[in-house]
């Protein structure tokens, strides 16, 4: 690829992602032990849960999630998807309306979701204690729709240090042997703006071919939309 088109994907790119940088700074992750929910601790990731009814979108996003912690923590979490729990103290993503878990923590009152109810890409992360049977304590991402638990996911993520970048800049994660998420509930609002993503122009062949080259690329593509609190790419 020829540098005038490296140089012009990354000014793209950064001014679809600066409003984030705002939001890494949110105070919602702190590196200090016992100040809230621990999503390292000790060097320990967190592990995650989500039941078999979650999107097929959000599971693979748990999955990058799980990337980031690892990149954090230098250790994999638990990713467990079914109805057992994976630990006593766990991650708990999800979907409201899908009939779940979540949906019955709202119906016992134990989540409130009235400020991102019929709103789109909204989240609520929160603290829940003994959620299910086997589970003392549990961080819950409750997202309005499947984007929103996704944003959710990646909140967490900025906010413990991860960039965007991570792979397309080579941008490195801070190792934490402790961080813990802090200013509970945290409500993610609905976006001002709906169509939110970055455009390629005149694509081929320079970046086709090392698209090409690269095998998986469309999937960073993704992550790094996502993760920057992007809907989409074209073409």
């Amino acid at each position: 690829m020829r540098w005038n088109e490296v140089r012009g994907l990354a000014v793209v790119l950064l001014a679809c992602m600066a409003p984030n940088v705002v939001r890494a700074a949110w105070p919602l992750v702190s590196f200090q032990p016992g100040r809230g929910f621990p999503l390292i601790a000790d060097g320990a990731p967190v592990a995650i849960w989500l039941e078999p009814s979650a999107p097929t979108g959000l599971l693979r996003v748990a999955g990058w999630f799980a990337d980031d912690l690892e990149r954090l923590s230098g250790h994999r979490p638990r990713l467990a998807v079914g109805d057992q729990p994976p630990a006593r103290e766990c991650l708990i993503a999800g979907v409201i309306g899908q009939g779940g878990l979540v949906d019955r923590l709202i119906a016992e009152q134990r989540i409130d979701v009235a400020s991102i109810r019929q709103q789109r890409e909204a989240s609520v992360i929160c603290i829940v204690e003994r959620p299910a049977p086997g589970v003392d304590r549990a961080l819950v991402v409750a997202g309005s729709d499947k984007r929103g638990a996704i944003y959710g996911l990646f909140d967490l993520s900025r906010a413990a240090g991860v960039s965007p970048w991570h792979w397309w800049a080579d941008v490195p994660a801070e190792r934490r042997s402790d961080a813990c998420v802090s200013g509970l509930p945290f409500v993610r609002p609905a976006p001002k703006v709906r169509y939110r993503g970055i455009f390629i122009n005149d694509e081929a062949p320079a970046l086709a071919d090392w698209a090409q080259e690269k095998g998986s690329s469309a999937e960073f593509v993704g992550e790094l939309t996502l993760l920057g609190g992007a809907r989409g790419k074209g073409p």
